[in-house]
């Protein structure tokens, strides 16, 4: 799971766009992906983005952790130090439920 640690206004957007790409260019040139090049198994790239989701943001972190052949997750939201506690939290329960540890 990669989050982004209170990047107000820094372009987290881009950020996981250009990740995209490269995970896209990288399976095309048969490296695996972001997997390939972080040297994790191979799976699913899955990136949610909190501004398009809003208020369903945990329901689809719920979703994802489901989804068995998702092991790279991006978290395209802002998680402000005050959150920290509460977010782990309700990973923790999407990753429990999921009968998944992350």
């Amino acid at each position: 799971i990669v989050t982004f640690v209170t990047v107000v206004g820094w372009g987290k957007n881009a950020i996981c766009d250009k990740l995209q790409e490269i995970h896209q260019q990288s399976l095309r040139e048969g490296s695996g992906g972001l997997h390939g090049l972080l040297g994790i198994p191979e799976g699913e790239l899955c990136v949610l983005e909190g501004d398009h989701l809003k208020k369903a943001f945990w329901t689809e972190v719920d979703n994802v952790f489901r989804r068995r052949n998702v092991n790279l997750i991006i978290l395209n939201r802002n998680f402000p130090p005050n959150s920290w506690a509460t977010s782990l939290a309700k990973l923790d329960k999407a990753s429990k439920t999921a009968g998944r540890s992350f």
